[in-house]
């Protein structure tokens, strides 16, 4: 921005000023961490901005095409020189004559300024637009947009299931959308929330999902959950498949001798899908009559 670069790290402190070698604290411990992360040789446990964070922002710039902003200049200590004299013996005293101070240029890496730095908290994210070198950015408003994979499911329980809820203990997630299912682990277990608007009373608890599958899952959709051992598979309709006769839920099956009726039970309804309890006479492919 205005012939700065913005670097985008991954720090885990906070991040609020400019830096100069010499300052502590735990921003300059998140940076040193960060660049230790990259390769570079910060001590990742160090909380002084010293020689090696110095360095190591140097190289993290010049590494990308830029050289690192110089730290304040270094002033070397004033001194004085006495002249020399032809005959000291007869000579009245010498005065010192005071040369003035020399400031010379800081090292390069030796300052990183506040707005080269943008927190992203986490480093396993994609950039989604970002503007062209030169380009004109609005005032207001986002510069660059970025996503992250989904690490956490957050849901409301309710009391009789809250006690047989322990941490860590295993969570499958289903997104009836699509049909992934991804294992998880239940991570915590909030204090009991009563009813607000639309939401019941209850119990928030986060699952943390599984690494390796945090892409299956969608931001904003809508999952069910199973605590305990993961189940057997169960079988999704389109919600609009959903018919009611009475008290129960059926859908119609179309095959060649016209629609066949099967009544379900409906365990989850989520996306414009439901989720089938028990074991329907269904069978996956199977065409259903929706509308």
């Amino acid at each position: 921005m205005a012939e700065s670069p913005v670097f985008a790290l991954a720090l885990d402190g906070p991040h609020y000023r400019d830096l100069v070698r010499g300052d502590e604290g735990a921003d300059v411990l998140a940076l040193n961490g960060a660049l230790s992360r990259l390769g570079y040789a910060a001590d990742p446990e160090e909380d002084a901005f010293d020689g090696d964070t110095a360095a190591s922002l140097a190289a993290f710039y010049a590494d990308r095409g830029y050289r690192a902003p110089r730290g304040p200049d270094v002033v070397a200590a004033p001194v004085a020189v006495i002249p020399s004299t032809a005959t000291p013996s007869s000579a009245p005293p010498s005065t010192a004559t005071p040369v003035p101070a020399v400031a010379s240029p800081g090292a390069r890496g030796g300052r990183l300024p506040f707005a080269d730095v943008v927190d992203l908290d986490r480093s396993d994210f994609t950039v989604g637009t970002a503007p062209t070198l030169y380009s004109v950015v609005p005032s207001e408003g986002a510069v660059m947009t970025w996503t992250v994979p989904i690490d956490r499911v957050v849901a409301r329980v309710d009391a009789a299931t809250v006690d047989s809820l322990a941490a860590g203990s295993a969570v499958t997630v289903v997104q009836p959308a699509s049909g992934a299912r991804v294992a998880g682990a239940l991570e915590s277990i909030g204090p009991f929330a009563p009813a607000v608007d639309d939401a019941p009373p209850g119990y928030d608890v986060t699952v943390l999902v599984a690494e390796g599958d945090r892409a299956a899952l969608a931001a904003g959709s809508s999952v069910s959950l199973t605590f305990g051992e993961r189940g057997a598979e169960r079988i999704g309709v389109p919600a609009t498949a959903l018919r009611q006769d009475g008290a129960t839920t059926f859908v119609l099956v179309q095959q060649d001798g016209g629609p066949r009726r099967v009544d379900v039970d409906v365990r989850a309804v989520a996306d414009g899908w439901a989720l089938l309890a028990g074991e329907p006479a269904l069978a996956v492919g199977d065409t259903v009559v929706i509308g």
